[in-house]
């Protein structure tokens, strides 16, 4: 199925006969907020509501994967231009869209999808949802700040706030929310894509690396809260002790060539390797010995999920959610944010001690299981439910 364009015929021959969701984000690549709005279509797909994905193209810094991924699994799409921080025709021309397909409810993944959103359908009957990622107290660039307090207010105007995890809830009730909007439906994977044993050989033959080689590694966006520059300083200690380690820095982002400078001028070249944007996550982790976030802050991160559920020994930062995740010595280690020196005991203790590595990544896997893409569906589904059947008892009344 080709991308979607505003006019096309076929899109509003697809979803008439069913109740037409626009989720809708503005993307800078493919990571976790993208991942969960595949989910979340995935996971709706045989019910009533069928969803299609909007994509706020940015034109100083266009990311359109997220389209390319919905295409891929079939799912309905439209990218919508946007120039500049504030563009009148992105708002006439999300409103348009929004009438002509009859969308019931439209779904927001991002402060920016928020702003949109809330000029399209003003004075409409169109019901405003908000998935509210960890974006809030991330980047402390003034611009940033800014961004985060106007979404506060905002998001007053939505009919529902999705809080991501139980801590995110809580957060956002001390950002002044109101409670009687916020709900939480908790992110959910796919676990089928990871139950199936993949060939760690065979996976690391895509990186060329070593067979007998301890493989550390990282997934996410290559940004400054991920912490990928302590995970290098660490590396620069490991290494003195376990010559053969080797890092795979999965992902891309604004601190890719900063990144790269960084393991030149620490002598790390032949200990580090950056693969870029990749797909077939299950291969890579199957790739990896040991899954390290070493995050500043976090959600309830997508990628964790999927490291448990591939069966990783596993070192992440003690933020967001992850402490409810990951217990430490019982299913991976837990360190303090910012600490590289808890950060490399961590990963010496699971280098040395591969039993006790293997036990808690089989407690992992165990543990993750509450957290699966069909569970994370159904609440959104209850949720879509409660929204429109309110709508429908007040206009009958």
């Amino acid at each position: 199925m080709s991308i979607v364009s505003v006019e096309s015929a076929n899109l509003k021959k697809i979803i008439m006969p069913f109740i037409n969701i626009l989720q809708l984000r503005s993307s800078v690549g493919f990571y976790g907020a993208e991942n969960v709005i595949i989910e979340i279509a995935k996971s709706v797909s045989s019910s009533p509501y069928k969803l299609i994905i909007g994509i706020l193209e940015n034109s100083r810094n266009p990311h359109i994967e997220l389209a390319a991924v919905a295409q891929k699994h079939n799912f309905p799409s439209q990218i919508f231009q946007c120039a500049g921080r504030f563009s009148q025709n992105t708002t006439k021309t999300l409103r348009q869209f929004l009438l002509k397909h009859d969308i019931a409810i439209l779904h927001t993944h991002d402060y920016k999808a928020d702003f949109y959103a809330s000029l399209a359908t003003f004075n409409s009957n169109i019901k405003r949802v908000a998935t509210i990622h960890p974006w809030l107290g991330v980047d402390h660039q003034i611009t940033a700040k800014f961004y985060a307090a106007l979404d506060k207010q905002i998001l007053r105007s939505f009919h529902r706030l999705i809080a991501i995890s139980p801590e995110m809830y809580g957060q956002l009730v001390q950002y002044g929310l109101p409670t009687s909007k916020l709900v939480t439906i908790e992110n959910g994977i796919d676990l089928c894509r990871f139950n199936s044993k993949l060939n760690k050989n065979e996976a690391r033959k895509q990186f060329g690396l070593p067979c007998g080689t301890t493989v550390i590694g990282a997934v996410g966006r290559l940004s400054e809260e991920k912490g990928h520059a302590l995970l290098l300083r660490t590396a620069q200690l490991l290494v003195a002790d376990f010559p053969d380690l080797l890092f795979m820095l999965v992902g891309d982002g604004p601190l890719r060539e900063k990144l790269a400078h960084q393991v030149e001028a620490m002598g790390l070249q032949k200990h580090v390797i950056f693969t870029g944007v990749r797909r077939d996550i299950p291969q890579v982790l199957s790739a990896m010995d040991i899954f390290v976030l070493p995050s500043f802050t976090e959600g309830l991160p997508m990628t964790l999920l999927e490291a448990m559920a591939a069966r990783k020994p596993i070192v992440a930062s003690a933020v967001g959610s992850i402490p409810r995740l990951i217990r430490n010595q019982e299913n991976g280690l837990t360190i303090r944010p910012h600490d590289v020196h808890d950060l490399c005991e961590a990963l010496t203790y699971l280098i040395r001690q591969p039993a006790d590595a293997s036990r808690f990544a089989s407690q992992a896997q165990a543990d993750v299981e509450s957290f699966s893409a069909a569970e994370m569906g159904k609440k959104y589904i209850k949720l879509y439910d409660e929204l429109l059947q309110s709508e429908s008892s007040a206009a009958k009344n």
